[in-house]
């Protein structure tokens, strides 16, 4: 698929999400010259991110006291993490068992004192966190996992660092200088061996490159990798970082080993004492075995398989749509109804399959739904007059389960 491709396929309300966001270069713009390869600063307007997030919202967030625990709301006080004892107390959590939960006046006092808020996993606390997280993954079809930040001005929560995802920082509030050093550590992922000291750290990230200072709508890219710190430079400052870690080969592994027990070269024996001088012929087998194993039609299909689940579900309620209109849905992909003889055949470039003729009517009007925008049963059953809504649901559902369409 090419950019202008997977642009042109994305629904209708996360390509205008990201117009937004990388306005005025453009998404395709974006792609060819900045994912994965250098730093981005976009300035934005203030009115796109408001229902992303705000001193509103955020206050909103916080009095929903069960959903906070000492792993989702932190404290970061001149680099240093606040004790858990410090601002959390005993209490009767959700699932009926005593635990810690932050304490407002403790956690207030705190940020008075400097400290930095840090709300972990907040991608799916607001619509608009989530429609942006739900864009960011189409476009990159990685994982979006969003902590949020909120500062005091002059007080910096972490020292100069890198990540081991991009990361796409969304100013919501206030003004904040990030400072973006010249070091550069290639393609760094989760694992100890990228977990340096401060001194470490220091040591790698180079000089200043550049400062740049956000503004609520604006949007800073970051690939991994790249040392970068931060400071508030007015009082309150707020942002998300939006983590987006792709699929690498090296998440393949499983994939690979449930492959090799299939096969009896890899469960045998490696080559005992006796015959150790055949390890050199003992190679290049297991290397043309494991060619053979990685170019196999199973193995592209778990590939496949594997590309189209990695992002996380980001399924949102519409109760409204459920009591007037019924389930929403999405066609899956082109589709055509035509007449063979008598017999009517819903058609892809995969095949056809025949369709009984009491739902022909459902079916076209399913097919002729313009594929950037989801339609409800009701209305296909509107436009199939004379047909019982029972009966389009039950079609609905038989071409979910042959994935003509998907819920929406």
């Amino acid at each position: 698929m090419s950019v202008a491709e997977l642009v042109a396929a994305l629904p209708a309300n996360l390509k205008a999400r990201l117009d937004r966001l990388f306005d005025p270069i453009g998404i395709e713009g974006f792609l060819k010259d900045y994912h994965g390869k250098k730093y981005l600063h976009l300035p934005g307007k203030a009115e796109s991110v408001a229902d992303v997030m705000s001193w509103e919202l955020l206050e909103r967030l916080l009095n929903m006291a069960p959903i906070w625990s000492p792993a989702s709301l932190q404290l970061v006080l001149d680099r240093n993490p606040v004790p858990t004892a410090e601002y959390c107390r005993p209490a009767v959590l959700a699932n009926g068992q005593e635990g810690l939960r932050p304490e407002p006046a403790l956690v207030e006092g705190w940020i008075t004192r400097g400290a930095t808020l840090v709300l972990n996993d907040v991608d799916r606390l607001t619509f608009g966190l989530n429609e942006v997280s739900a864009a960011l993954q189409a476009l990159t079809g990685g994982r979006v996992q969003g902590n949020l930040y909120c500062s005091r001005r002059g007080r910096q929560a972490f020292a100069p660092h890198f990540d081991t995802h991009d990361v796409y920082a969304l100013h919501c509030a206030g003004e904040k200088v990030w400072r973006l050093y010249e070091g550069q550590i290639e393609a760094p992922i989760a694992h100890r061996s990228f977990k340096f000291s401060p001194e470490e750290n220091q040591k790698h990230c180079g000089k200043l490159a550049e400062e740049i200072v956000m503004r609520p709508g604006d949007l800073l890219y970051m690939p991994r990798g790249r040392y970068h710190d931060a400071l508030a430079s007015q009082e309150g400052a707020i942002h998300i970082a939006l983590g987006v870690t792709a699929p690498k080969a090296i998440d393949l592994l499983p994939l690979v080993m449930e492959a090799m027990i299939s096969q009896g070269f890899f469960r045998a024996d490696l080559p005992g004492p006796a015959v150790r001088e055949t390890l050199g012929a003992w190679q290049k087998q297991l290397s043309r075995g494991i060619g053979e194993l990685v170019a196999s039609p199973a193995f592209s299909e778990g590939l496949r398989t594997i590309l189209e689940t990695y992002p996380y579900p980001r399924d949102t309620y519409n109760l409204d749509a459920v009591f007037t209109g019924g389930q929403r849905y999405r066609l899956n992909g082109q589709f055509r109804l035509a007449q063979q003889g008598p017999q009517w055949l819903l058609a892809s470039d995969k095949g056809a399959v025949a369709v009984p003729g009491e739902i022909v009517e459902i079916v076209r009007h399913v097919v002729e739904q313009p594929h950037e925008v989801s339609f409800s049963e009701k209305q296909v059953a509107d436009l199939s007059a004379g047909k019982p809504l029972g009966l389009v649901r039950d079609t609905l559902d038989k071409l979910r389960q042959m994935k003509v369409v998907t819920f929406a």
